[in-house]
């Protein structure tokens, strides 16, 4: 595993990169779920008609581009293949602020939901969360096992909760397998690796990552 050896790494991106960790944590607090029993229709109207929709991806979205911004800054100072992994973060965490924004759109046809089961954005999201999450969660796989940015054990929590996003995006938006819909909690680990890497890079800033 390659990591930074001879460029130092100064604290703003890690407080970047804490600050994007936490903000994904609260949306994933905040964000509503369905009812057990529930069809993938009634359950996409249940948190499409909730009030914490808005609020959970305004923060979402916030905290996708604080983490893009984070990634951008680390990437002339992280050798391969860190630096690739960074590449492909920033690229997913952009399309992902992308499909945030679609989300926050669909709330207006709530009721197009309720009727006909489906809608153009509704569609959109599953495509975009589907394409979208697990190339997101392959970036910070990659991220989290060459960076020394964390012990071995919280490495491994995020690329638990990267993989669970990946799936959850594929398996649950994509293919409408309600049941699984819980392994998107389990993505709140990744935002621990993040918040503790961020804590860790703006902590030791000054020194060298070998």
């Amino acid at each position: 595993m390659e990591v930074v050896t001879h460029t130092t790494l100064p604290p703003f991106p890690g407080i970047l990169l804490a600050t994007a960790g936490l903000g994904f944590f609260i949306a994933g607090v905040l964000h509503p779920s369905g009812h057990k029993g529930q069809d993938f229709k009634m359950v996409i109207v249940s948190m499409l008609s909730d009030k914490m929709w808005p609020v959970a991806h305004w923060c979402a979205l916030v905290s996708a581009f604080i983490l893009a911004w984070s990634l951008f800054l680390l990437f002339d100072l992280t050798k391969k293949p860190a630096a690739h992994a960074i590449r492909l973060g920033v690229i997913s965490t952009v399309f992902m602020a992308m499909e945030f924004s679609v989300e926050l759109a669909a709330r207006t046809e709530v009721g197009r939901v309720a009727t006909d089961g489906t809608s153009p954005l509704l569609s959109l999201i599953d495509v975009m969360q589907a394409a979208g999450w697990p190339f997101f969660a392959l970036a910070f796989i990659l991220l989290a096992v060459n960076t020394r940015w964390t012990p071995g054990w919280v490495r491994i929590v995020g690329v638990i909760g990267a993989g669970a996003l990946g799936i959850g995006g594929l398996v649950v938006q994509g293919l409408h397998v309600v049941a699984l819909g819980p392994v998107f909690i389990v993505g709140n680990a990744l935002a621990f690796w993040m918040i503790w890497a961020g804590i860790h890079i703006a902590l030791n800033g000054s020194k060298k990552f070998g």
